[in-house]
């Protein structure tokens, strides 16, 4: 198999020169750990916690010791430099020591044991223009019969930590005041910056109903506005919220089972927090969960268990817009690996988790793009221990004023910072793709590869002469000011291992739609085929029959691929195959 070691460093990032005397806005990254999984002491070794983290390229997943259990309810709050400060489950609140916070006990005190089992149940905000408190936006469970449930919310809390408390281990100052008592929707916290760039709109939907109370989370603490109601009646059950990445989007999913799903959207004023241009797509079969929006801002994609699908938000008709861009597979690992809920990531990607206990997330690779060219990835991540349905709730952090509204009144500017991540291009020998990131509207890009080369487009692809250490910088600018980023890509020559021999023949190579494996081996109940990706990522994995297997390739990227035949504790066989997607 054939191997190219690719070793990332970041080397350091070039203060922004600004232009005018106008005020920088911070890149925090309160967003940059994920936490997921279970408790530690279970003594089964699919059980623990897992940590994503978004400061590494690419993001650094560990497996680590815990006692909460993350179940669905999840928010994870990081400081502005990346750094875990507290996380909670919706039932406590635990330090970045994985202790009990000080007064972290009996958050949303009725009745615990639901409380995990929220949809976005916990919203946590930084407090604007404070360096130490956050508050956490969360609603309580409580057994009430209703037409479909035997759950109902009737309470909207708020909890307020503060992390110069205790050496920065944080305190729970203020814990579970009421912000709304009435019927609320199942979770579907989310919020969104004002148009002046400092303080958050959050809404909060009502039960059944197209009403949201909305509140602006300010330096002074929450404030009430009235009330908006807007479209259509529903039913309320499972399902996420979100903002687009820009503010200018807002979306809500409710599933009650075969009865429908209900996916409305809006389009979203910054200024006025108000909602308008109410439109549905409605959609009858199996509940979805999961929705998310693309960092552009453009494609919406909603999960069922069994298909992802992308929506055209610039379209003129939305729902006619709609794309299946994935269906499952059918993977297990060790329960299905189906779609739920959805999480755009500090590194640009989408990622699923399933609904059930697995070891494993999908991912969209290029959720900016349209059709099957996002690359829908299945179950691609491979996590250390076992995950039930939990991705955190995160708002974009990172979004800016508008500038020259009438809201944009505070003296904050988008002053860009510059931000990039790039991955292998399997098909051409030294060949990476380039995706800015960069934050705050940035209107140019400048690249330099490090090679005597460079590049004016936003998502350029390069390649490179050949083995070495090219150390890329991009240089972004807008009126307000500009940035500059640089990292290092270390190249070194391919490295050829021995492929054992087993009865196995894989075509064609290229390929394009399906994979051709014939197994002659009677008798072998044990044989599995696992395909890789050129990062050395799962991408597929099929027992083998013996005699012909067809395989579906048509959702795979074109690229070089690995494949191993193994019988689940030694490789078999092992080759190489590409598809041209011709």
């Amino acid at each position: 198999m054939n191997r190219i070691c690719i070793l990332y460093a970041l080397l350091f990032s070039l203060p922004g020169t600004l232009l005018t005397a106008q005020t920088p806005l911070a890149a925090p990254k309160h967003d940059y750990v994920w936490l997921m999984g279970y408790s530690s002491y279970s003594g089964d070794e699919w059980y623990g916690g897992t940590r994503i983290d978004f400061n590494t390229i690419p993001p650094t997943i560990t497996r680590e010791d815990r006692h909460m259990d993350l179940e669905v309810t999840n928010a994870v709050v990081c400081n502005p430099a990346g750094d875990l400060m507290f996380y909670t489950n919706g039932d406590y609140i635990s330090s970045s020591q994985n202790d009990t916070m000080e007064n972290g006990l009996k958050l949303n005190p009725d009745n615990s044991a639901v409380q995990t089992l929220l949809y976005q149940g916990v919203l946590a905000l930084p407090l604007p223009e404070n360096d130490h408190l956050y508050y956490l936006i969360h609603e309580m469970r409580t057994f009430a019969p209703t037409p479909y449930s035997y759950h109902h919310i009737y309470y909207c809390l708020y909890t307020i930590v503060d992390m110069s408390q205790n050496g920065g281990l944080g305190k729970v100052i203020e814990k579970n005041r009421v912000l709304i008592k009435d019927t609320l929707c199942y979770g579907k916290l989310t919020a969104t910056r004002h148009a002046n760039g400092r303080d958050w709109w959050i809404l909060v939907p009502k039960f059944d109903r197209s009403s949201f109370f909305r509140y602006l989370l300010t330096p002074s603490g929450i404030d009430t506005f009235p009330p908006q109601t807007l479209g259509e009646d529903l039913i309320s059950n499972a399902g996420q919220a979100v903002f687009s990445p820009d503010g200018s989007k807002y979306v809500r999913l409710n599933s009650p089972g075969i009865i429908g799903n209900y996916m409305d959207i809006y389009d979203f004023d910054r200024c006025e927090g108000l909602l308008s241009n109410y439109r549905r797509v409605f959609r009858t079969g199996l509940a979805s969960v999961g929705v998310a929006i693309s960092p552009n801002s453009r494609f919406l994609y909603r999960a069922n268990s069994i298909s992802v699908m992308q929506y055209d938000l610039d379209a003129p008709d939305i729902d006619a817009s709609e794309t299946v861009v994935a269906d499952y597979d059918g993977f297990a690992s060790p329960l299905n690996t189906d779609f739920f809920m959805a999480q755009l990531a500090p590194d640009g990607k989408i990622y699923i988790c399933s609904s059930s206990s697995a070891d494993k997330l999908h991912v969209i690779e290029e959720p900016d793009l349209p059709g099957d060219s996002c690359r829908v990835r299945q179950h691609a991540i491979n996590l250390p221990t076992i995950n039930l349905g939990t991705v955190p709730n995160h708002p974009n952090y990172r979004l800016g004023p508008l500038d020259g509204t009438a809201c944009d009144t505070l003296g904050l500017d988008n002053v860009p910072v510059a931000h990039f991540v790039y991955e292998v291009d399997s098909f051409v020998a030294n060949t990476f793709k380039f995706r800015d990131l960069s934050y705050y509207e940035p209107a140019t890009w400048a690249w330099d590869f490090g090679d005597g080369m460079g590049s004016a487009l936003r998502h350029p692809t390069h390649t490179f002469p050949g083995p070495g250490a090219w150390q890329v910088c991009l240089s972004v600018s807008n009126a307000n000011g500009a940035d500059t980023q640089c990292r290092t890509i270390e190249l070194t020559v391919p490295v050829q291992e021995p492929v054992s021999v087993f009865p196995v023949r894989v075509s064609p190579s290229p390929f394009s739609d399906v994979l051709n494996v014939v197994l002659d081996a009677a008798g072998r109940h044990d044989v599995f085929f696992q395909l890789y990706d050129h990062m050395g990522r799962p991408v597929m994995q099929h027992v083998l029959s013996d005699g012909a297997n067809v395989l579906s390739t048509r959702l795979l990227p074109r690229g070089i691929y690995f494949w191993v035949v193994t019988d689940g504790r030694t490789g078999l066989n092992s080759g190489t195959c590409i598809k041209t997607g011709e």
